[in-house]
């Protein structure tokens, strides 16, 4: 039977500068065996001859702080929100859009404004419920948040150099080593796909995955830029006041062309959502997006995706997580962590709080049901991670588990 993880922090010294914080090490301890069994032998891997895998789990936290004071023409107001602040007032040019949206922001806006409570909201008032008004609402939402999030994809910054310092040293990272790397983002946004799409174009589906890349960008809860077919034939007022009985397709398409040309000219919603899909011609799109539904929200990502994160899970020699700003709430990635055979070899958390941070990692111990093996956390911001020391300090623990 498993216990909560223990945590003993071995102090560190912190980055110069003090905004930053602190960060340190974590170690479990105390922890008692998965399954009953003895503890896994790292060394010699799961898969002794096959390379080990980083898992790179992205969340909300990582693109709201994915631009740094370095970057002039920032526009704050378009920082991507995390899931309190979806209905912030900030985006209520685009909220004016949705009339069903609306009247869910006014539900919303009555609660504790905190993620859970609104996840919770969604779960358990508006997903099972059969009432006309608010069956609209629901559907309204991923309208109105592909809206949103395509917005912020463009308009927050010219540069997320957050993003491209990360990338940079996972680049290095994979020329000095056997490992492959692992985008899992749980984000809609496109700031990091287009900073990927410079280095190999994302022009299609199946390049998310290419088996001949040593990286792979997988997005559990979809993209703005993924569409559904709509089926349902009549449609007043078009995607803006869905109706109650919107029917869309399984299917989930990629909805645009080469990435530049959706920054390019015309108006990008309206490439995203009308589409020439043949043989059907002319076809709204549904966006192929979860709905923000905490510990229940459901994958919105193409089943070859979810396969290949399966099978590159269970062929790995060992697991090593690095985590930036994501709460381990939901439970679908957790559960794909599970699921597979593949020790845990080593795992980072970067999160700026340092309590929060402890409960990542009892939430990835408690529903992996694994050993998370040797820990190490950065108690600050994403952008002081890449952009002081903190890589440096993660890189050296990673390496020392290899």
């Amino acid at each position: 039977m498993l216990r909560e993880p223990g945590w003993r922090r071995e102090a560190v010294p912190g980055p110069a500068h003090a905004r930053l914080g602190s960060p340190g090490r974590l170690t479990p301890i105390e922890v008692a065996p998965a399954q009953g069994g003895a503890a896994p032998t790292y060394g010699a891997g799961h898969n002794a001859s096959m390379p080990d895998r980083l898992i790179v789990v992205l969340g909300a936290g990582a693109s709201a702080d994915s631009v740094s004071p370095h970057v002039t023409g920032t526009n704050d107001s378009r920082r991507p929100p995390v899931v309190r602040e979806l209905f912030h007032p900030r985006f209520a040019e685009i909220l004016n859009r949705y009339p069903m949206a609306q009247s869910a922001a006014a539900d919303i806006r009555r609660l504790d404004q905190t993620s859970l409570s609104i996840e919770e909201f969604l779960r358990e008032k508006y997903a099972p419920s059969s009432v006309e008004l608010t069956r609209r609402k629901f559907l309204s939402v991923p309208l109105y948040l592909q809206d949103v999030m395509l917005d912020v994809s463009y308009a927050h910054s010219p540069q997320p150099d957050n993003y491209d310092l990360l990338i940079s040293y996972l680049s290095d990272l994979l020329a000095e080593t056997d490992l492959n790397v692992l985008f899992v983002t749980l984000n809609y946004d496109l700031i990091l796909d287009r900073r990927l799409d410079q280095i190999t174009p994302l022009d299609s589906l199946e390049s998310y995955t290419d088996p001949d890349r040593r990286w792979a960008l997988i997005k559990l809860h979809g993209s703005v830029d993924w569409g559904r077919m709509v089926m349902t034939r009549l449609i007043t007022g078009g995607l803006v006041n869905p109706p109650a009985d919107l029917a869309v397709s399984n299917d989930i398409m990629l909805a645009r062309g080469p990435l530049p040309e959706l920054a390019s000219g015309g108006s990008r919603l309206d490439t995203l959502r009308l589409r020439d899909v043949p043989p059907h011609g002319s076809t709204l799109l549904y966006p192929a997006l979860s709905a923000p539904l905490g510990e229940d929200d459901e994958l919105s990502c193409p089943p070859e995706h979810v396969g290949f994160l399966r099978n590159e899970l269970q062929v790995a020699g060992n697991l090593h997580l690095l985590v930036i700003g994501y709460s381990a709430v939901d439970l679908e990635v957790l559960r794909l962590l599970r699921d597979t055979s593949t020790p845990i070899k080593s795992f980072g958390i970067v999160n700026q709080n340092l309590e929060a941070a402890q409960q990542v990692g009892g939430r990835l111990h408690e529903q992996t049901q694994k050993d998370l093996g040797d820990g190490w956390v950065w108690d600050s911001t994403f952008g002081g991670f890449v952009q002081r020391d903190g890589w440096d300090r993660y890189k050296q623990h990673l390496m020392r588990n290899l």
